[in-house]
């Protein structure tokens, strides 16, 4: 996704705490030799705790340095535009983090086929728990009155076609 708060990339990597911090601060840093492969955004969800967590952002410098060194050339900054399209990717990744701490199977963009037509829905997150049908996370950056009908319908159909979802 191409961002993460440090507590994300501690759960994730299994890296302490401290250390990620430094790490990620330093990166954050340009100089002469070297731009900031890392940018810093404040983000919280409604109802979050405490003081709003810094996300760092994968900057377009960061992302060709990845490339070359990870040899992976499909590698990209995130083109994300103030805070509405930063807070879902955020959530995303808030509950991508928590379900591979508490154990379970949990994926990012899942496609989940259905039908003979070669149709699909898109999970944003898809998270099972150990003897549990999967659940099925969606996010909207930004959603009028207007789109919620279509919202619920591709939940909908997600539930119906693929039988891995519960309804919201």
């Amino acid at each position: 996704r191409g961002l993460a708060t440090a507590d994300q990339v501690a759960t994730l990597s299994g890296i302490h705490y401290k250390t990620v911090m430094v790490t990620l601060s330093e990166l954050t840093l340009s100089s002469y030799e070297r731009p900031a492969a890392l940018k810093v955004s404040k983000v919280s969800l409604e109802g979050q705790n405490g003081r709003p967590k810094n996300l760092y952002i994968l900057t377009s410098e960061g992302a060709s340095a990845l490339r070359v060194l990870l040899g992976v050339r499909d590698i990209h900054a995130p083109g994300m535009q103030g805070f509405a399209e930063t807070v879902a990717p955020y959530a995303m990744m808030e509950i991508y983090a928590r379900a591979i701490q508490d154990g379970c199977q949990a994926q990012v963009e899942k496609v989940l086929p259905f039908g003979a037509e070669n149709s699909s829905v898109r999970a944003d997150v898809l998270v099972t728990v150990q003897g549990r049908l999967p659940t099925m996370f969606e996010f909207e950056q930004e959603a009028a009155p207007s789109d919620q009908p279509r919202i619920l319908e591709k939940l909908l159909r997600g539930r119906r076609k693929t039988g891995a979802c519960r309804a919201p």
